[in-house]
């Protein structure tokens, strides 16, 4: 009998695990949109990504009229300079309106910033 409720937990265990990495994009799904957004120079977001708040302390960085190749060049830069913080901040307002996609970057971040590094890294100064 402790062996059913062991196996039945291992099984409950392993479709929770699968479920859960079903729900987040693969980092490889972000490639592209992120492709996207380094050639959108658009400088005018609309409606509430003009106020999208990059990075809340020590001071309010909101994102304004900075265009999503903008977005991304100020993520790659912070980054290297190792405020991880910020630079998750502006890549979430390169992602603005899109929520759900900003939740799953937070998920990936490390990959998604090592990939805007090795990919778009040499590009800015």
């Amino acid at each position: 009998m402790a062996w059913r409720n062991k196996a039945r937990n291992a099984l409950a265990g392993s479709v929770l695990a699968l479920l859960i990495l079903s729900h987040t994009e693969p980092v490889q799904a972000f490639t592209g949109k992120l492709d996207a957004l380094w050639q959108d120079t658009n400088p005018v977001p609309r409606g509430e990504c003009l106020h999208f708040l990059v990075k809340a302390w020590p001071f309010k960085l909101y994102r304004g009229r900075t265009s999503p190749h903008d977005c991304l060049v100020k993520a790659i830069r912070d980054y290297r300079n190792g405020d991880h913080e910020e630079a998750m901040g502006w890549l979430q307002a390169a992602f603005c309106p899109d929520r759900e996609a900003q939740q799953n970057l937070v998920r990936q971040a490390p990959a998604v910033l090592d990939y805007l590094l090795e990919r778009y890294g040499p590009e800015v100064g």
